[in-house]
């Protein structure tokens, strides 16, 4: 170790290291690149563990905290998917079997939060950054909420996803393609359809980071193209739907108005009109002339 490196920052350089082997090795498509990430993931929790993260400043910080969420994400889409992400529907996050799911929520809680404190943040203005860990995110958030309203109801969906919402709102502008799409299932739930429309509308034109090489061929990115492709068909119905309840209500209105005129009622609030009323021609009382 180098006199002038703390031990977290040796852990950290040596993580960094086990990471580039595992992403070159997966790209040969050797077998070793497993064991590698995992190494990699042992020595960044290494790093940030309670006795050695004083050792690191903020931004140190948040950049291992958010590599360490890539490798976790890289590990749960890959020969995790089976055994963890696919069984997120129906299984609570403290189950022993979904220690790499809690890990990497966990985890990146605690970057976005910290990250949105920093000087310089790193996500905010670099999409390549973003397209690291967000795409990712955004499937297990909604995979998760939908556990939860499943379990507990649509107000703690809607909560979580709120509250997940928040941890990217100092990233100016920022939306992702399932979450928009599951709060417009829990507005439609709630009958708000409003701001149903608003959230399938900002699903349409969310960030899905398709122009950034190799994002396109990626399952993050063919599941945010599916919750697009879903919103568009469910902003169409909620448009129609809409549409007919105008309609209903406005036919509604014209049958209330026959029946007070032919009852010789003011036909906006309905009070009973005198002689002279009628006799001149008169359909509304006086209040509402």
């Amino acid at each position: 170790m180098n006199q002038d490196e703390t031990q977290a920052e040796e852990f950290v350089k040596q993580g960094v290291s086990e990471a580039l082997l595992a992403f070159a090795e997966k790209i040969k498509g050797e077998e070793s690149w497993k064991s590698h990430l995992d190494e990699a993931i042992t020595l960044y929790n290494k790093a940030l563990s309670p006795k050695l993260i004083p050792q690191l400043g903020l931004e140190e910080k948040v950049s291992c905290l958010i590599n360490l969420t890539e490798l976790l994400l890289t590990k749960l889409f890959t020969y995790a998917y089976e055994t963890e992400v696919a069984r997120m529907l129906n299984t609570d996050l403290e189950d022993e079997k979904m220690v790499t799911v809690k890990e990497a929520l966990r985890v990146s809680d605690e970057a976005l939060k910290l990250d949105a404190q920093a000087t310089t943040p790193n996500l905010k203005s670099d999409r390549s950054k973003q397209a690291r860990i967000l795409p990712e995110l955004d499937a297990l958030w909604r995979f998760h909420g939908r556990y939860l309203k499943d379990t507990s109801g649509n107000a703690r969906k809607l909560a979580y996803l709120l509250e997940r919402i928040g941890l990217i709102k100092y990233i100016d502008g920022l939306y992702l393609p399932g979450i928009c799409l599951s709060l417009a299932d829990c507005y439609y739930e709630d009958n708000n359809l409003d701001e149903a429309l608003n959230w399938l509308q900002r699903c349409i034109s969310a960030e899905d980071y398709s122009d950034l090489p190799g994002h396109r061929e990626s399952l993050p990115y063919q599941l945010a193209q599916a919750s697009v492709e879903d919103a568009h068909k469910k902003l169409r119905f909620l448009q129609k739907k809409q549409q007919g309840v105008s309609t209903s209500q406005q036919q509604e209105r014209e049958r209330l108005i026959a029946k007070r005129r032919a009852a010789g009622e003011c036909e906006i609030c309905g009070t009973k009109l005198g002689f002279f009323d009628k006799a001149g021609g008169n359909v509304r009382c006086k209040a509402h002339r």
